[in-house]
């Protein structure tokens, strides 16, 4: 929060929107650090970190014009050490260098061990947007018949669960994460272009818990529910499905006559569009291709997502 500046706060938007007072600007600010996928790749951690704050930026309509960083590390002294700063730093360096974001500002700490080892290593990207009207900011919810599309590539494949919350959950901390950074470049390009357009109306990036909770997210934010019909390719890895986390992906919401529009946009960015389904009632409901359906009450969404561990 920022005095009277902040237009959206937390769990209104992806990101923070603080107004530019005395122009129609506003300032979108987003933090990210997906550390647990560092302890099996440092550099695809780095670069993730670095897409998701943008996309999270770009969620709101605004288009990411630079970055700060926070990279916390254990000793670099050792072989190992050296290799895991090394590869971070050059993942923040790739990432920047695709979105052409600069990195103005930062910090390293170094030395973070215990007697049982280095942490994890974990870089932090703070991002910083600029959306010159910010009267068309969207929010992180939908509206009663709105259609629900999936930007990017649906990433339902196991490796999408690798370092995920879903897998350390059930004690599964190993897996090899991938990562189309190139791909997720062109959803953080694609999605200030289309909410300048005015054709999403809500939008939400696929991090943690993936597009099971994602949806739930949305579902919360709007006093909405949904229909939601995944084709019979999900079904191969429900887990996956739901719950993968793979990098550059976002949920969004447009009223029906823009749908047209919005596969038009996409296409021509070069970027996957899927529909999901749409915004109706006060349940969620999730159909995997031929699976039982999932069905659960907001109600029942809103007390577990405010309810402590």
């Amino acid at each position: 929060m920022n005095g009277t500046n902040t237009l959206a706060g937390p769990g209104e938007a992806d990101a923070a929107l603080l107004r530019i007072k005395g122009t129609p600007r506003a300032l979108a600010v987003a933090l990210d650090g997906p550390g647990r996928l560092a302890a099996l790749d440092p550099r695809l951690a780095a670069e993730t970190a670095v897409l998701e704050s943008a996309l999270n930026v770009a969620c709101s309509g605004a288009t990411p014009i630079g970055a700060t960083n926070c990279l916390n590390l254990g000793s670099p002294e050792p072989e190992a050490g050296y290799w895991a700063l090394s590869e971070t730093v050059a993942g923040v360096g790739e990432a920047c260098q695709l979105l052409g974001v600069p990195i103005v500002s930062g910090n390293v700490s170094l030395y973070n061990e215990t007697a049982e080892g280095p942490i994890i290593p974990a870089p932090l990207i703070g991002m910083v947007g600029l959306l010159e009207d910010r009267s068309i900011a969207v929010p992180m919810s939908w509206r009663e018949d709105d259609q629900i599309f999936l930007l990017g590539d649906p990433g339902w494949e196991p490796s999408s669960l690798a370092g995920g919350e879903y897998a350390w959950r059930r004690g599964e901390l190993g897996g090899r994460p991938l990562l189309d950074a190139a791909a997720a470049a062109r959803v953080v390009r694609l999605l200030p272009a289309l909410i300048a357009a005015r054709i999403v109306a809500g939008a939400h990036d696929l991090s943690v818990g993936g597009l099971g909770v994602a949806l739930a997210r949305m579902a919360i934010a709007s006093s909405c529910g949904a229909s939601i019909d995944l084709p019979d390719s999900a079904a191969r890895w429900p887990s996956a499905t739901l719950y993968g986390e793979a990098a550059g992906r976002a949920l969004v919401s447009v009223a029906p006559q823009d749908a047209e529009r919005l596969a038009t946009g996409a296409a021509a960015a070069g970027v996957p569009v899927l529909r999901l389904g749409r915004a109706t009632g006060q349940d969620l409901a999730i159909g995997i291709g031929p699976l039982p359906h999932l069905q659960i009450s907001l109600q029942h969404l809103r007390q577990a997502w405010e309810t402590p561990f």
